[in-house]
């Protein structure tokens, strides 16, 4: 879905690469607003858990991770598919996001103890579009006052 927000084209992008349709130049694209160069992912693969730890796979990473500082991969839910296990043998850490308010604690917890579990090294969680107006009433007002203005830039 990244190709959507960022109003770009989801082919040709990383499956294609994978498959030797299209090579990297052609699947990387540049948001106009930001700068931002990503990889869309693709056509439908016909088996993601194959294609995610192939060796083509290790090399177009290995080519990003020549070409850029930071290389961020955005995968599926842990715990909705499988895809997202393999990717451990490819990446330095893993940044856990939660959805506030819609993410359930055990589903968390049972979604880290399996990435765990496939050897990923966390570097931290986020917790993403919480509303800051409702979270409040969770408050007693120190440290919302302390770091409101941290969050709202």
């Amino acid at each position: 879905s990244v190709h959507q927000y960022l109003r770009g084209h989801r082919t040709p992008g990383l499956v294609d690469c994978l498959l030797g349709k299209a090579d990297l130049d052609a699947v990387i694209q540049t948001d106009d607003a930001t700068g931002l160069q990503y990889v869309p992912a693709g056509s439908p693969p016909g088996s993601p858990t194959d294609l995610l730890s192939s060796a083509a796979m290790a090399g177009v990473l290995a080519e990003l991770s020549r070409r850029y500082d930071v290389v961020l991969l955005d995968s599926a839910p842990v715990l909705a598919v499988a895809d997202t296990r393999c990717l451990h043998a490819f990446v330095d850490q893993t940044v856990f996001v939660i959805r506030w308010r819609c993410t359930q604690r055990n589903a968390a917890h049972a979604a880290v103890r399996r990435l765990e579990e496939s050897g990923f090294n966390f570097a931290c969680a986020v917790l993403n579009l919480v509303d800051l107006k409702s979270y409040q009433q969770y408050d007693d007002g120190y440290q919302h006052d302390a770091f409101k203005s941290y969050y709202q830039e």
